[in-house]
């Protein structure tokens, strides 16, 4: 994991202390520890977020009647008991929640619903818990979203019935997402404008190899009850890691919260001796006049950055990229559980993707612009998408199907993990969760839609399913071409600030 080393303090010139990371620098020891405090509540995001997938894996079922009499053909629904069916049985010996409840033909649409549900909460997590971080504070969202998920995790892991499963996972959504957003606003709130997207992409790696975890944990645990339950206890141990972490001091200064500002960079700063001391105070002095004289208003809303032409453009757009790039990478995903082979065996080949994709952002996140690399990455996925689209059912290509996959997983990724940072670095510092969170809205629109093109690659074909992602993804292509560039820009804190950014003359990323 390629996480930067703490830089010595050095003097930086009173003649421009304008943003946060002027007084404290880029990277210290204390944003190294806030870095590894954030990452640890990021070990049981796969286990919460998708370890589900291996609890719908496709079984077996046929209809046996009150005398052990079999009244339909295997995986059959159009018979004449089907609506009445005294008892389904499936072959293997996991308990998914297809077994539990019997969500096979008509009841199958409960099964998309509840794999929907989690991300109806993520949804409203961003306008929810979004308030909660704007308004109180980075740490008390994330601990607010963790108790969220502790709950529900042992509400799961003891539903009686799949209506109350589906209502949990609703609310277990939001907490998921709070916890995520509010500790990647955090860690990017923390740290200079060079090494934000190098910082949030070694986060990724937390989720990585989580992921693996939960395929071999899924693959052996035969009880998706025992999943949550574990889940539920390992909240416990997030709790207490978000404790320890401190508040993100830029929200503290736009806030106006200058003495909870002041002891928290005095934490970052750690000055020695007596003319370091007075150094801090000449800096923490100057960036308070300064913002004092900027942003003499850090409060408003959504509204505030609707009502300017230019910025409702770019709102609507970056709502339209979210939304294509989360329905894109959910229902290639979702696509997998209809290809041939084991699940847990084609999901561990699809997660070395994720792996090349981090290791290269890695390397070259901080190399190329936001704007173009997620725009080639969206192109790239259409063009995948298209070759599997004309390949479709064949069963002679499996290998070249794979290969593909690999790939638009590899893009599709990538672009995903670019959108948090480039969107984190585009809002201002007021309104950067719920505005992270308005766009999330919108994402969340095709997460909840891509379940259910399982039932167009069953009534159709998948060939038509993957020819849909890949036109949706174009599209979100295009759209990031008429966005800003931010790389290697101070983010906003202000309505003001984010205007003043994505003027057309000054668009252009700082060389420096």
């Amino acid at each position: 994991m390629d996480v930067p080393k703490p830089q010595p303090r050095g003097s930086i010139s009173l003649e421009r202390i304008e943003h946060v990371s002027d007084l404290i620098g880029s990277w210290g020891r204390l944003q190294l520890r806030l870095f590894l405090l954030v990452a640890s509540l990021y070990i049981a995001a796969p286990l919460n977020n998708f370890s589900l997938y291996f609890y719908v894996i496709k079984m077996d079922f046929w209809c046996v009647g009150p005398d052990n009499e079999i009244l339909s053909e295997p995986n059959q629904c159009d018979f004449p008991e089907a609506q009445t069916c005294p008892n389904w049985h499936y072959n293997g010996t996991r308990k998914t929640v297809i077994r539990e409840w019997n969500l096979v033909c008509d009841r199958s649409r409960l099964l998309y619903t509840a794999l929907s549900a989690y991300q109806v909460g993520y949804m409203v997590s961003g306008f929810l818990v979004g308030y909660i971080s704007d308004k109180f504070g980075r740490k008390k969202g994330i601990i607010v979203s963790l108790i969220i998920e502790m709950v529900c995790s042992a509400g799961l892991s003891l539903a009686p019935n799949i209506y109350l499963f589906i209502f949990i996972r609703f609310v277990h959504g939001i907490g998921g997402y709070g916890r995520y957003l509010s500790s990647i606003l955090l860690m990017v709130e923390s740290v200079g404008p060079k090494l934000r997207g190098k910082v949030l992409v070694a986060f990724e790696w937390i989720f990585h190899l989580s992921g693996y975890s939960v395929i071999f944990l899924t693959y052996w645990v035969q009880n998706y009850r025992h999943i949550y339950a574990s889940a539920s206890t390992l909240s416990i141990f997030s709790i207490f890691m978000a404790s320890l972490a401190e508040e993100s001091p830029r929200w503290q200064l736009t806030q106006g919260r200058t003495d909870e500002a002041r002891k928290t960079l005095l934490k970052y700063s750690n000055p020695q001796t007596e003319e370091e001391k007075r150094i801090f105070e000449q800096k923490m002095n100057k960036l308070k006049q300064f913002l004092d004289k900027t942003h003499s208003d850090s409060s408003g809303n959504l509204v505030d950055i609707w009502r300017v032409s230019r910025l409702r453009n770019y709102c609507f757009l970056a709502y339209f990229l979210w939304f294509s790039t989360a329905f894109s990478a959910y229902a290639l995903s979702y696509s997998t559980l209809d290809i041939t082979g084991s699940p847990f065996t084609n999901r561990a080949i699809l997660g070395l993707s994720g792996i090349f994709s981090t290791i290269y952002l890695q390397w070259r996140v901080e190399k190329h612009g936001r704007r173009s690399l997620i725009s080639f990455c969206l192109f790239s996925m259409f063009l995948v998408m298209l070759s599997l689209a004309i390949v479709g059912d064949s069963a002679r290509y499996a290998t070249q199907k794979m290969g593909l996959l690999l790939l638009g997983e590899f893009f599709i990724t990538t672009a995903f993990s670019l959108l948090y940072i480039y969107t984190s670095e585009m809002y201002p510092t007021s309104l950067r969760h719920v505005g992270v969170g308005s766009c999330s809205f919108f994402a969340r629109i095709g997460t909840i839609i891509s379940p259910f093109m399982g039932e167009l690659t069953r009534k159709e074909s998948i060939g038509l399913t993957w020819g849909t992602i890949s036109v949706i993804s174009f599209l979100g292509g295009m759209s990031v071409l008429f966005l800003p560039e931010t790389r290697g820009r101070e983010m906003p804190d202000t309505v003001e600030d984010m205007l003043e950014m994505t003027d057309k003359k000054a668009n252009s990323p700082n060389p420096s």
